[in-house]
């Protein structure tokens, strides 16, 4: 059984035990390095989970067979009350394919239309050909936009946008599909 949930401000081990398979796992995927997450003693950890629980922001968990496999964090943008992001998305290689990754995307659409928010932005490395296959099925679309994947970094990340029917919305905006 597959289910998608807001981590709770107690499991704050669930969220770095993920965190670090997933830097683990694709490097290059995220502007953290796995040394820098290493280094974060437990009340960084503790203060992050808590965080996700705020008003602003959801750290999502996919669970399959009641193992958490897959994380993904949304976030209300402190420059645009109006933009959501998207960070942290990622699935262990072993539930991937199940529809994890979209399910999670889904749960992260849903909580910004909750909060009547207009678009949610995310950046996805070059070569990370999957991930911008799923956020382009999921009605994403590319800005044109880049940047280094995080300071002193050769890997470019390309902004892609999904605008959704929310407060602000203009008609003439991409809404998904």
């Amino acid at each position: 059984m597959t289910q998608i949930r807001s981590l709770g401000p107690d499991e704050w081990q669930v969220w770095r035990d993920l965190r670090l398979q997933a830097l683990a796992d694709s490097p290059d995927a995220f502007r953290e390095t796995i040394d820098r997450a290493k280094s974060r003693a437990e009340p960084e950890w503790r203060r992050s989970a808590a965080a996700a629980t705020q008003a602003d922001r959801r750290l999502l968990l996919a669970e399959h067979d009641d193992r958490p496999v897959g994380m993904a964090v949304i976030l209300i943008s402190p420059t645009d009350p109006h933009q959501a992001n998207l960070y942290a998305m990622w699935v262990q290689p072993a539930a991937r394919r199940l529809g994890l990754g979209r399910a999670l995307l889904n749960a992260a659409i849903a909580w910004a239309e909750t909060k009547g928010l207009s678009e949610i932005g995310l950046s996805v490395t070059d070569g990370n050909d999957a991930a911008r296959q799923l956020y382009s099925e999921a009605g994403f679309v590319e800005t044109g936009a880049h940047e280094p994947l995080r300071p002193g970094s050769e890997l470019q990340a390309r902004v892609m946008v999904l605008h959704l029917h929310g407060a602000g919305c203009n008609p003439g905006n991409i809404t998904r599909g």
